[in-house]
């Protein structure tokens, strides 16, 4: 196995884990799901990847969040409110596929027009310790340093401000170094850490379903255990 050190950082940022069309919530570190997207839309890879998939549930990964040191308190989520469907013309044909219509293309309940409300983390720092197999590392490692496709963190408005791919090393602990000397570099300190299964000292555990089993249009997800250690409160 190989471990890639990442780094997610952005203006805004957001990871879920349940969200529906009018409530789209944020998960407070990135997800499985979400990493497995990035390295995927960066080998320009598309459908339903089961294969693939199914091995990567099995690498583990480690993540953590950072603060400024000179910050009290972390930054709050953000909410976006926005109107979907609002002031389209239905006879005309461009305008009329922006209105949300029922699954069998019938007009919907009230004209269409849906309410939703979007979280995203403000000016959220990850760093991330991807395990990945030794055969895929080399082609995974050209997709970060040259993405095929645009790679996002959580939506198409979360657009990168730091590379994400910072090295792949033979151990956890030499790709974790890596990540505290960028964060070293920007001034920032851990807040919590997020690892999988049982951890007897953590601060909490318990299920997310974050890990996916099939993308393409009908995308599936199981869940896993993790864990979250609290290194800094304020």
């Amino acid at each position: 196995m190989k471990y890639l050190a990442l780094w997610f950082e952005s203006p805004i940022q957001s990871w879920s884990i349940d969200s529906k069309f009018s409530l789209r919530s944020t998960f407070s570190f990135p997800t499985k799901s979400g990493i497995a997207g990035i390295i995927l839309s960066s080998l320009g890879r598309g459908g339903e990847e089961k294969e693939f998939l199914k091995n990567f549930a099995s690498f583990k990964e480690t993540a953590i969040s950072f603060k400024d040191k000179n910050s009290n308190s972390s930054t709050p989520n953000m909410i976006d409110y926005q109107v979907v469907g609002n002031g389209f013309d239905e006879n005309d044909e461009w305008q009329s596929n922006m209105i949300p219509k029922m699954r069998n293309g019938g007009k919907a309940n009230k004209g269409g027009v849906k309410l939703t409300f979007r979280y995203y983390l403000q000016n959220a720092y990850f760093g991330v310790v991807q395990e990945i197999d030794d055969s895929i590392a080399g082609e995974v490692i050209d997709g970060l340093q040259s993405p095929h496709w645009p790679i996002y963190l959580g939506r198409r408005c979360c657009i990168p401000s730091y590379p994400i791919y910072n090295g792949v090393f033979d151990s956890d602990t030499e790709a974790m170094d890596k990540l505290f000397d960028i964060a070293n570099s920007k001034n920032l300190s851990e807040i919590e850490r997020m690892v999988e299964g049982y951890v007897e000292e953590a601060f909490d555990t318990f299920y997310i379903m974050d890990v996916p089993v099939t993308f393409g249009k009908r995308k599936e997800y199981r869940d896993r255990q993790i864990s979250i250690i609290r290194k800094s409160y304020g």
